[in-house]
């Protein structure tokens, strides 16, 4: 567990830590395709699951993502 721990850190130094994406960086449209897929697959997972917080977030997330685009 240790050792995935440090793999970790030391992948995200190397990257630059959780700096912002350079401005000039645009998702395309298969990105953000898969994104909604992925967000839309959950909402349905925690509809299944009666997690309407969950459900609540998703929806919230898919949307906000939307219009960002």
């Amino acid at each position: 567990m240790q050792l995935f721990a440090l793999s970790g850190c030391l992948a995200l130094a190397a990257c630059g830590g959780a700096d912002e994406p350079s401005p000039s960086y645009a998702p395309g449209l298969g990105e953000i395709m898969t994104f909604t897929q992925m967000r839309h697959a959950k909402l349905w997972l925690a509809g299944e699951a009666e997690n309407w917080e969950l459900a609540a977030y998703e929806t919230d997330a898919r949307h906000n993502a939307l219009e960002m685009h």
